[in-house]
Order: structure tokens, then sequence, then C-alpha cells
């Protein structure tokens, strides 16, 4: 079976009318070119999609004059899959944030969708995270030196870090695989 017979358009709720998303995760605008609505009848134009710095693909859609940018993989799970479910979120199968079909797509709680990343290697942890303040040789010589007696507070004031950042991380609550 070839890529176009397989895939399926649905329009996307709140926006019908205006807006087509695929099952394969391409988004087609029905009355928009070049940000101005088209009165006339014409053939949908595949939208392009913006790429943010993890790899997640996304696309701004409009409506009775607001603009709103959206994520590519969330069109498609409420559009083929439902509503999102209380504690839940978007995981993506094969761990490729840019694979938006459907079949790649589930809801998932945070700690299923970690074990997930974990899994496929994408799982950012340690001084890869986001915001994180320390790497991977400080929390090692914070250890060693909270080990030998020096107080939590002062190694807090010392690394900029608040003194439950440097607790979690010398009794490893935080930093596991240090």
């Amino acid at each position: 079976m070839r890529k176009a017979e397989r895939e399926e358009w649905r329009q996307i709720a709140g926006y019908e009318r205006l807006y087509d998303v695929s099952s394969m995760g391409r988004v087609r605008s029905l009355s928009f070119r070049n940000n101005v609505v088209v009165k006339t009848r014409t053939p949908p134009l595949t939208m392009s999609q913006c790429v943010n710095e993890k790899g997640y693909l996304s696309v701004v859609l409009r409506h009775n004059g607001t603009a709103r940018r959206v994520g590519v993989h969330i069109l498609v799970l409420l559009t083929f899959v439902g509503a999102k479910p209380p504690g839940m979120e978007c995981a993506h199968g094969d761990g490729k944030p840019s694979n938006n079909m459907v079949e790649n797509l589930r809801w998932a709680t945070r700690s299923a969708n970690a074990l997930d990343k974990l899994g496929h290697g994408t799982l950012r942890y340690g001084s890869k995270a986001s915001g994180a303040r320390l790497t991977e040789a400080t929390v090692a010589e914070i250890r060693a030196r909270r080990a030998s007696g020096e107080r939590t507070v002062a190694l807090a004031r010392e690394f900029g870090v608040s003194y439950q950042c440097v607790y979690d991380a010398a009794t490893g609550r935080s930093w596991v695989h240090v």
C-alpha cells in the first residue's frame, strides 16, 4: 500500500473548515493563503512546519483574528485518538519528535514517557537536562565535600543553587547516574 493511500485527513476541532490534519502528521490550510482568507474555492495548501530546539514540529493556526502555535503531535492525537486524559502527555513510540504519524503517538503518563525516552536514548538528564545548574563533576565534588563534613548551606551558596538542590544531589535523590 502506498503512503498516499494510507493517509487520512480530518478537520481539526475548533478550526473546522479552516484546517485539516492527516494521520501521517501533515497539516493543510483550507481557507488561508499567505495569512489572507481566501473566499474562492482553492485546493488545500499543505502548511510548512517549524521545528523547535528539541525537534518537535508545530504550525500556526489562525481563527477570528488570533494566531496560535500548536504542536503537530498534539493535533494528530487530539484529532485521531481523542481528548488528552488528565495527567497524560504525548509520547512518541520511536523517540523521534518529528515522526507524527498516528500509529507512532499515544497518550502516556509522564513516568511512562520518561521510561520510553530512557529506552530509546532521548531522555535528557544530568547536565544535559534543560535548566541544569550543576554538572556531573560538581555533583561528585559536592558529595565528596559533604561526606568530609562540609555543611550543605555553605555548598549551596558556593555553587549558587538551593539548599534542597545540594541536599538531593549529595544524598542521591537526584543525579542518580553519578
